[in-house]
């Protein structure tokens, strides 16, 4: 009875120290490294101005309107401020406002609305760009720290094996059963296999901090229980060279630069055609200058 609570209790916290040591996986390594990292976003600001860059472009279609307005004041003379018709006032006022609206502009309107637009898609195809370097990189960073722990495993494994092999020929060589050239050798065999495990953890060192500094982490900071090097992945789906063209940002970006070349030859192009705009104007004014007149709303005119 007391052997089956012993063990039971040891089950226990075995399962309690596992649950306390959490693997973080590819993907959560993959979400830490893309929250943390300053290029993306930075790409991803670039995106939001250029989206908004096209939303001023698009602004060009849309009519336009200038209000604007002046006036004078005698300061020497405030008691003419409401002099009788046809005698001197201190002040004069007017105001105008203008609506134009183009109707055709050779084009350019047109193209740079084009060349907006290829810039807010040229912005988001370098994020998912950046987005897919990120995820490189951090795969690339993650299974090199795991496997530079399990290399790092089998050197401390190795040298265990080799150190009893050393402690068993040390004691038959004490009881005089066997030479010093097999002590020796066997001796060679053991600081080679702490050389390898003094460099096997140097380079796990190396690859932890490289894994911390990528998320964002301090450098000798502890890390959860990676997965192991050895763990099965699906299988690598084979897709042809059509896809694989289309599924990449810098080939799709390559198409809308000449889209962008295009749209930029329309606008050089634009300013030797003709070009129509229609304008509606108005205003309030004095009908004389410093005369007590009756003010009156100029009238409405449209220039084409």
């Amino acid at each position: 009875m007391k052997i089956q609570l012993i063990t039971l209790l040891l089950l226990t916290l075995g399962f309690d120290i596992a649950a306390q040591q959490p693997y973080l996986s590819r993907e959560d390594y993959r979400d830490k490294v893309e929250a943390y990292s300053q290029l993306l976003k930075q790409q991803k600001l670039k995106t939001m101005a250029s989206s908004e860059a096209r939303k001023i472009a698009h602004t060009g279609f849309l009519p336009k309107i200038d209000i604007s307005a002046d006036g004078t004041l005698n300061m020497s003379d405030l008691s003419a401020w409401n002099e009788p018709l046809g005698e001197y006032r201190n002040h004069t006022y007017q105001g105008v406002f203008i609506v134009s609206q183009p109707i055709y502009t050779g084009g350019a309107l047109n193209a740079q609305h084009k060349i907006a637009k290829a810039d807010e898609k040229l912005d988001q195809l370098n994020e998912e760009l950046t987005l897919d370097q990120i995820h490189y990189q951090s795969d690339a960073v993650y299974w090199n720290t795991s496997a530079s722990k399990a290399m790092l495993q089998a050197a401390d494994k190795y040298q265990s094996i080799i150190k009893q092999q050393y402690d068993i020929i040390q004691d038959r060589f004490d009881n005089g059963k066997i030479s010093r050239i097999d002590l020796l050798m066997i001796s060679t065999r053991l600081k080679e296999a702490e050389l390898q495990y003094i460099k096997a953890r140097q380079n796990y060192t190396l690859a932890l901090q490289k894994l911390n500094i990528l998320m964002g982490e301090e450098p000798n900071a502890p890390v959860d229980s990676l997965y192991s090097i050895s763990t099965p992945s699906e299988p690598v789906k084979v897709l042809s060279l059509g896809d694989v063209l289309q599924q990449r940002a810098d080939y799709a970006s390559t198409e809308v630069n000449i889209m962008k070349s295009q749209a930029q030859r329309k606008v050089a192009l634009s300013q030797f055609n003709p070009q129509l705009n229609m304008y509606f104007s108005g205003g309030w004014a004095t009908g004389t200058p410093n005369l007590a007149t009756m003010s009156h709303l100029t009238p409405l005119w449209v220039s084409i």
